[in-house]
């Protein structure tokens, strides 16, 4: 066969054709979706005839080639010209009976798509899959998969967002007795101590637990809103029990500040003591047993800082009657007026309280 006869052999071959988009709408469970970032479809699509395929000239052995470029066979091939199809009529019914010579099937299909935050949400999200829609013919690219999916809340929870609610109920003597609580989580109930000096009506969170939001990679919270519940007899056990140890805590706070006070007004004196001693070591022989004694008050103040007494500042601070006392009063010092110009006597607080007003000389005021 000549080249111009094959080539108008060709008119009536059918062009590339690429594959149609496929669309579907479906639900998944939420933690299939948060928690295995894995979703599991099924839809019907159509894909190239395998009756077609199997279709070759008995004269040269060519493959019937709708699904791919023409001219697969030999072009001196007198019975197909090159196209593989004996009497080359395609896509007729005279060639298949089974796709109705569109060279395309109805084929049931089942896939699995991974997906990753931050292209999942917690409620609805959209994914495409390229390649899996429909196939194309002659060579055309195949369709792309649009998955519309519809996340099924959790049992037992409202999705707000990328963060899961659920009401948890707590009984009375919770609040003052170790007890286990049943929490509702993505895995089924899950059973935990109750948390110790809970404050009622305040909410409990599992961090990083909840869902996603589209373009946010953070996973959200699972809410607990609590209801305490239990009989009348046990929510005034519970209150008064409550009440018991606050007293106690109170009692025994009240204990602590005062040995603490005690204490520091039992060592102060000797910091006094010490401090007046340096003071008077100002001969060249004295460096060593000045510095020695300086370890020893400093030492003794960060005992003192340890439970929580600490030093007033005082000097080139701005005389304050609360905090301070004058001794002394110094002329053209060159500071501001009513500025500290001298400590006479370190003074220490407690708790905001002092313990010990610092002794100073002050710029006269006047």
């Amino acid at each position: 066969m000549s080249e111009i006869g094959f080539h108008e052999r060709l008119k009536d071959y059918p062009r590339t054709v690429p594959g149609k988009d496929v669309r579907i709408t479906m639900t998944a469970r939420f933690r299939d979706v948060v928690e295995d970032n894995l979703i599991r479809a099924e839809y019907r699509r159509r894909v190239r005839c395998q009756a077609c395929v199997k279709s070759i000239c008995r004269t040269c052995r060519a493959p019937y080639l709708s699904q791919t470029a023409p001219m697969a066979g030999d072009p001196s091939c007198r019975a197909c010209g090159g196209t593989g199809i004996e009497g080359f009529k395609p896509y007729t019914t005279e060639h298949c009976s089974k796709c109705d010579g569109q060279g395309l099937v109805d084929q049931r299909e089942r896939i699995k798509v991974a997906v990753r935050p931050p292209h999942i949400d917690s409620s609805r999200f959209v994914i495409k899959v390229k390649g899996r829609g429909s196939e194309g013919l002659n060579g055309g690219e195949n369709g792309a998969l649009h998955i519309e999916v519809e996340v099924k809340a959790p049992r037992g929870f409202k999705v707000d967002g990328k963060h899961l609610r659920a009401p948890v109920e707590v009984p009375y003597l919770a609040m003052v007795l170790p007890v286990e609580v049943d929490y509702p989580t993505l895995e089924g109930i899950k059973r935990y101590p109750f948390i110790d000096n809970y404050t009622p009506g305040a909410p409990l969170f599992f961090r990083g637990r909840g869902g996603y939001t589209h373009g946010d990679p953070n996973r959200g919270n699972i809410r607990y809103d609590v209801k305490l519940v239990g009989s009348d007899l046990e929510k005034l056990a519970a209150e008064r029990i409550q009440e018991l140890e606050s007293g106690r805590e109170e009692e025994v706070r009240q204990a602590r500040d005062e040995t603490i006070k005690a204490l520091t007004t039992d060592l102060l004196p000797a910091i006094d003591g010490l401090e007046k001693a340096i003071g008077s070591m100002t001969g060249p022989g004295d460096a060593a047993h000045r510095q020695g004694l300086e370890m020893i008050i400093q030492m003794q103040r960060e005992a003192l800082a340890q439970h929580g007494v600490e030093v007033i500042p005082a000097e080139r601070q701005r005389f304050d009657p609360e905090r301070h006392e004058a001794v002394g009063i110094d002329h053209n010092t060159g500071l501001g007026k009513g500025v500290v110009t001298e400590v006479l006597q370190t003074g220490y607080s407690y708790a905001g309280a002092c313990c010990a007003l610092p002794s100073s000389r002050l710029v006269d005021k006047r």
